[in-house]
């Protein structure tokens, strides 16, 4: 008998944000996104093909 074997699951990527330009440096930054603290927008999901109900039984909104 032949076995389906499953493709492996990978983890979603982190959401990334952009840093805010503090005045206080001069507006400049070293490093210009940063890992968000929450989930995706719900216009990423979307794009994605994900409902919101989907995402957030999934864990990534």
């Amino acid at each position: 008998m032949s076995q389906a074997t499953q493709p492996p699951v990978l983890p979603p990527p982190d959401p990334l944000v952009k840093r805010p330009r503090l005045i206080s440096s001069g507006g400049v930054l070293g490093n210009e996104w940063r890992v968000g603290r929450g989930g995706y927008s719900i216009g990423e999901v979307k794009a994605v093909g994900l409902t919101i109900d989907e995402a957030r039984l999934l864990g990534i909104s």
